[in-house]
């Protein structure tokens, strides 16, 4: 940077590095003047075009999968039936089954929602992409299927159920008929 200020300073006084002119002293201060300080603030950058959007709009694509402060993850989260009993437990995500045919519920499940109408699931949880979300079906294949899309579409904290309603029932815990 130095070298740069100093190679315009040096052409603009009409300097060279092989001869030898020096210049007057008014020539000086005028090239000093409009050479940029080392410690200046930095330019500031040219107003957006006339046609952008605002700085605080909101995306166009209202899946946007940048969520600020949102603490999520970018692929679908399984857990163990034990692990989904454990975070029922203690806190309370939006629990949806996604089976088709309903095959039975989890004690206290939110919704019973078909996996392919996603648009229904998206409804349901609401726009908050970091929406504490848990789906299950019955063996699993369907809640990884609307799990992964709600994941493609920009929700972050998407989980499902390994194994689905068949293993949280083989693990000894209760279902709803």
């Amino acid at each position: 940077m130095r070298r740069l200020l100093l190679a315009a300073l040096v052409a603009a006084l009409g300097c060279s590095r092989a001869g030898g002119g020096v210049p007057d002293a008014g020539a000086a201060d005028a090239a000093a003047a409009d050479a940029p300080a080392a410690d200046a603030a930095p330019a500031v950058d040219a107003p957006p075009p006339a046609d952008a959007p605002p700085a605080d709009a909101a995306p166009d694509d209202a899946a946007a999968p940048d969520d600020a402060g949102c603490d999520g993850w970018t692929t679908l989260q399984r857990l163990t039936p034990l692990e989904l009993h454990d975070l029922l437990a203690t806190t309370d995500p939006i629990l949806i089954n996604v089976h088709i045919p309903l095959a039975g519920d989890i004690p206290g499940t939110d919704a019973e929602l078909a996996y392919n109408d996603v648009a229904a699931i998206e409804a349901f949880i609401g726009p908050d992409r970091c929406a504490d979300v848990v789906l299950y079906c019955l063996s699993g294949p369907m809640s990884v299927a609307a799990g992964q899309t709600l994941i493609d579409h920009g929700y972050r904290r998407v989980r499902d159920l390994l194994g689905g309603l068949n293993a949280w029932a083989a693990a000894g815990y209760s279902v709803q008929h």
